[in-house]
């Protein structure tokens, strides 16, 4: 049976110290205090020795928060979201914060409905990662005019006033892109999400563009190409097709890869193919290691954290970008058993 917990005005009495002075150890702010240290190990031991535990609701109501924050994915599954919210998960941890997620995968109203309960059960903010770009950002200004801390992570919107934190994806695909055309190839496919309401994968297909037109290449209008692995397939039967495809995610590079195998094309040697984020495990590629655009997702989801805990401070109200570096892993989807692994770096986290 375990010990029953003992309360602060107990823990005054034994340790010879006013209320206040427990509270102020207790939530670690005896220092700014100028509390002793020889008062704060007191506090300290007896709390241990006699089984203290906070009573997070009566906290709550006094300070108006529940260190909990909410962070609202369109998905967890895979290996680049998880990623991400594990960053943020150990941030939030290490500053006494909870962490719930939520999956909104069947659209805009499951994002708006979804954002409204996690408030009514007293979340302290939010922390993005926008699916719905385009339609919800009212709601997201709406949110942050109200006094809602907010942040986003892996894409952003220079009209939403907010703290965001996103990779160098316009930099990165636009290296992945030049490695590609180094390499000999001219007749490179874009495979990608159908919108481009996404900022970041506007950032990425923009980085593909810049190198294309900056090496004097044409793209013609049909090369762009939707993910899947019939999509590649359906266009790699065509006459004319490319020799090399840059997919805007590593799921996309990974099945122009199988698209590639399914009709017999070696890769890389007859298709090459990079993709962005390496995220990916590569079980699924041992065969064929992807060549890809590195960022630290984990990064990410940490300083998504350290933004969130500044506007639960104060909410700022502006827009503020920071972007993670990003560096081109090239492995033997692309150069074959020609190219080392090597990375090239592309930027230092930086905020606009």
């Amino acid at each position: 049976m375990s010990k029953k917990s003992i309360s602060m005005t107990e823990i005054a009495a034994l340790a010879g110290v006013s209320q206040s002075a427990v509270s102020l150890v207790l939530n670690d702010r005896w220092r700014a205090k100028r509390l002793s240290r020889a008062i704060a190990d007191r506090v300290i031991k007896i709390a241990r020795e006699r089984n203290y535990r906070p009573n997070r609701l009566i906290h709550a109501l006094r300070t108006g928060r529940t260190h909990t924050v909410a962070a609202i994915f369109y998905t967890v599954r895979g290996e680049y979201y998880p990623q991400i919210a594990a960053g943020i998960e150990e941030e939030a941890k290490r500053h006494g914060y909870h962490l719930l997620i939520s999956q909104v995968m069947r659209g805009i109203e499951e994002e708006a409905g979804e954002i409204e309960v996690l408030l009514e059960r007293r979340v302290d903010g939010l922390i993005l990662v926008p699916r719905y770009p385009v339609a919800n950002r009212d709601n997201y200004r709406r949110l942050i005019a109200q006094g809602i801390p907010l942040v986003c992570v892996d894409s952003y919107f220079p009209d939403v006033p907010c703290p965001a934190v996103v990779g160098a994806d316009e930099e990165g695909m636009h290296a992945a892109t030049t490695h590609l055309i180094e390499l000999g190839h001219r007749r490179i496919a874009y495979a990608g999400m159908a919108p481009l309401d996404a900022t970041h994968m506007k950032d990425r297909y923009n980085g593909f563009l810049k190198a294309m037109t900056g090496h004097g290449l044409e793209i013609p209008a049909d090369f762009k190409v939707l993910d899947s692995v019939t999509a590649v397939a359906k266009f790699l039967r065509r006459p004319g097709r490319p020799t090399a495809f840059m997919a805007d995610n590593d799921y996309g590079a990974l099945n122009a890869i199988r698209a590639a195998e399914s009709l017999g094309l070696r890769v890389p040697d007859d298709l090459a193919v990079a993709g962005f984020s390496d995220c990916l495990a590569n079980e699924d590629v041992y065969r064929v290691p992807l060549t890809s655009v590195h960022v630290d997702l984990m990064a990410m989801g940490r300083l998504a954290m350290q933004h969130f805990l500044r506007e639960v401070e104060h909410v700022s109200g502006r827009h503020e970008l920071t972007r993670l570096p990003a560096s081109l892993v090239v492995r033997a989807s692309s150069a074959g058993k020609r190219s080392a692994l090597v990375h090239r770096g592309h930027g230092q986290a930086s905020r606009k």
